[in-house]
C-alpha cells in the first residue's frame, strides 16, 4: 500500500511539475516554460531588455524582482528572478533566490 501510495504522489508531483501554464493578456499570449529549456535558451540567446524591481516595504527584507526578456531564434522570452535580502545585513552580499519563473511570449497569436 505504502508503495503504491509513493508511485501515485510521485506521478502527480512530475505531471504538476512538467505541466506548462498559459496566459493571455490583451496584446500577447505567453506560455510558462520549464528552467531546464529557459536556461539552454538564454545561454544561446541575446538580451533584449532587462529591469530590476525593488520592494522596501518590508520591514524585515528588501525584495528584488530582476527581469530580463531575451532572443532565441526569433521567439520573445521572459525570465523572472525573484530575490530577497535581510535589511539587517546590508553590507553583505547574501541575497537569496525566492522565486523564478520563464514564459515564451506569443505576440503573434490571435486573441479568442
Amino acid at each position: 500500500m505504502k508503495k503504491l501510495l509513493i508511485i501515485l504522489v510521485c506521478i502527480f508531483i512530475f505531471f504538476e511539475v512538467n505541466s506548462e501554464e498559459e496566459f493571455q493578456t490583451k496584446y500577447y499570449s505567453g506560455k510558462e516554460i520549464s528552467m531546464k529549456k529557459c536556461s539552454e535558451y538564454f545561454n544561446n540567446g541575446k538580451i533584449i531588455h532587462s529591469y530590476l524591481s525593488t520592494d522596501n516595504r518590508d520591514k524585515v527584507y528588501i525584495e528584488n524582482e530582476k527581469v530580463i526578456f531575451f532572443s532565441h531564434k526569433n521567439k520573445i522570452y521572459e525570465l523572472v528572478v525573484k530575490t530577497k535580502k535581510n535589511k539587517t545585513e546590508i553590507l553583505s552580499n547574501h541575497e537569496f533566490i525566492e522565486n523564478m519563473y520563464c514564459y515564451f511570449l506569443d505576440f503573434d497569436k490571435e486573441k479568442e
